[in-house]
């Protein structure tokens, strides 16, 4: 009833505005349910696609798109990729690039080797579509592996690790299959030419000369341009956007598929050289991902046939089950021995290795090459692909993270806090905290701060807290939140948008400014507020010079909160301990428990009075 009552909505209006309207919605629909329901979004990207694709008949990609499809698919694979490469720094790489380097080459090869017997194992496939099934199924992609690193946040160098390979993997993924297409191609002729190493060979360098060379060639021209401000800053986005898509495009025109090396070599020059500034330009490419992704895999899984899904789906089965068990394993086995990783690492680093959005795609545009040279099996490069991206996609995302706490690299909800600034009023709350048990973490820009800090036994950072590195710098083991606490209003709005991505919206608070910013009398705050309205820096600062102090008071039942409240009417309300949680207060009225612990800033009451010195 559903379909046929979508059948009579699309014959009285414009299918193909609607078609997009749906392909968007449904993508950006599926993500945001992912986000709620802390799963892998792909899965649900993957089924939206199915969905209003075959199941319901609302979207059809080929009517909708025709020749463009494969174009536009592309095009918006090598935005993807240049956007992951503008996230790599060379310095989150230090003693870990061997492994990586390994990963790429031994790990790749290894995991194609796997994949092959695999294949041929459970599928009735001809050899040259288990090779190349195994060649796509190389490929990884920061579109799945970023996500699930983001929700681990796992300790050490996993992490750094498993981001680069999954950025650098897809261009030699995507390599591997052009050139197994063009033996393919070549074998299937009328001479029926048979494989010669040294064309490989040579295709491969052409393919790197020309994917590396295009990339830098792209970065330099963006440079200068960026440095000597020969465009309007409105306008720095829309040219590198178009610039890393002629790239992309003259780069495939010379060399096949070397258009996604190009854009990530391009966005990698970008993102490590130190002329030019490009956060604002990371920031733009970052959002443009979130709407194209969705759209993408959505338009990728209409095309699905479910009748070949169901029948192909048990036979993958095994295939999945080998390259989870045996090839990643295996590879990171064979790439980090020897290397400076412990036991604990190796085992995350093996565990957490999904495919994504190159696969498909690669796929997807390879399928019709190989169907028309009529090559056994070639019909079932799409369905197996796709089964492989949505099993693994579900198999690392619900097991990685409680493989990361398992192994003692994550926390599931961690609740240490970072505090921004280091000056007597941010050091009195820290020392309340790390004396009640939680794990705190100052950070100062200035180095005086940051030694008084370190002196009173804290765990502090000392560095730019607003630059590109300034996350990747720090160590946040444990850390769930972020207080901006500085005397500077403007510093602490600017520290809470930086920190806001590492750390979502809801766990970033900064204090209420001095004065009314606003000629309005509207105080603009981009993160939450922190203690009550009105709480500055300015006004912590005069009742602890005061002699007032910041105490610990655990509640009971015989001693509840209103008892506090009615010996100490001027209490102003921190923070609220409830066993291994800490709630943040952020509003006048609060009502903690018995069994809770409340740190709060109150009158001293004991003979002693303990002075605080705060810098004006």
């Amino acid at each position: 009833m559903v379909r046929r009552y979508a059948a009579a909505i699309f014959e009285i209006s414009d299918s193909v505005i609607l078609q997009i309207a749906v392909i968007i919605g449904a993508g950006i629909g599926a993500q945001w349910l992912a986000q709620v329901l802390r799963l892998p979004s792909i899965v649900f990207m993957l089924a939206a696609g199915v969905v209003v694709g075959p199941v319901l008949g609302w979207v059809d990609p080929d009517e909708l798109l025709g020749d463009l499809l494969s174009p536009t698919v592309s095009l918006a694979v090598a935005v993807i990729l240049f956007e992951g490469g503008l996230t790599l720094r060379a310095r989150d790489l230090r003693t870990e690039r061997a492994v990586l380097f390994r990963l790429i080459s031994i790990g790749a090869v290894v995991t194609w080797g796997v994949g092959v017997a695999a294949v041929l194992t459970f599928l009735d496939v001809s050899p040259e579509i288990a090779v190349m099934i195994g060649a796509i199924l190389i490929v990884s992609g920061p579109t799945v592996v970023g996500p699930l690193l983001r929700h681990i946040r796992p300790h050490g160098s996993t992490g750094k690790i498993l981001k680069w390979e999954s950025i650098l993997i897809d261009p030699i993924g995507a390599m591997l299959a052009t050139i197994v297409l063009e033996i393919i191609i070549a074998s299937r002729g009328e001479a029926g030419e048979a494989v010669n190493v040294g064309t490989v060979a040579g295709q491969v360098l052409v393919f790197t000369g020309i994917g590396v060379g295009m990339g830098v060639v792209a970065a330099l021209i963006v440079v200068p341009l960026l440095r000597w401000h020969i465009l309007p800053d409105k306008m720095h986005d829309s040219l590198i956007l178009a610039l890393s898509l002629v790239a992309f495009v003259v780069s495939n025109e010379l060399a096949a598929e070397s258009g996604l090396l190009t854009v990530t070599v391009m966005g990698l020059v970008l993102a490590n050289q130190r002329w030019a500034e490009i956060s604002h330009v990371r920031d733009f490419k970052e959002n443009l991902v979130v709407l194209i992704l969705p759209a993408v895999f959505v338009i990728l899984a209409a095309r699905l046939d479910p009748g070949q899904i169901t029948e192909v789906g048990w036979l993958v089965a095994g295939v999945v089950a080998v390259l989870v068990l045996v090839g990643r394993p295996l590879a990171v086995w064979l790439s980090t021995t020897p290397s400076g990783l412990s036991r604990k690492e190796k085992l995350l680093l093996a565990w957490v290795y999904p495919r994504g959005v190159v696969a498909a795609l690669v796929a997807s545009v390879f399928a019709e090459e190989l169907i028309e040279l009529e090559v056994p099996g070639a019909e079932l490069l799409v369905p197996v692909t796709f089964v492989v991206i949505a099993s693994t996609a579900v198999i690392y995302g619900l097991s990685s993270p409680w493989v990361a706490r398992w192994l003692g690299l994550a926390e599931a909800d961690p609740q240490g806090i970072l505090i921004l600034g280091a000056g007597p009023v941010e050091r009195r709350i820290a020392v309340a905290l790390d004396e009640a048990g939680v794990d705190v973490l100052l950070a100062a820009t200035s180095r005086a701060h940051e030694r008084e800090a370190r002196m009173s036994g804290l765990r502090t950072h000392f560095g730019d807290l607003l630059g590109d590195e300034a996350v990747e710098d720090l160590d946040l083991r444990g850390i769930g939140r972020v207080l901006a606490i500085t005397q500077n209003h403007e510093f602490n709005s600017l520290a809470a948008l930086h920190f806001q991505e590492e750390f979502g919206r809801s766990n970033v608070y900064q204090l209420y400014p001095g004065v009314d910013i606003d000629s309005t009398g509207t105080i603009t705050m981009p993160a939450r507020p922190l203690f009550q309205e009105g709480a500055s820096y300015e006004w912590l600062a005069a009742r602890l010079i005061a002699g007032e102090e910041v105490r610990t008071t655990a509640l009971t039942h015989n001693y509840p909160f209103d008892r506090l409240r009615d010996e100490r009417p001027d209490l102003l309300g921190l923070f609220i301990l409830r066993g291994n949680n800490v709630q943040v207060l952020t509003g006048k009225s609060f009502a903690p428990k018995p069994g809770d612990r409340v740190i709060y800033v109150s009158e001293q009451r004991d003979t002693e009075t303990r002075e605080v010195e705060v810098e004006a």
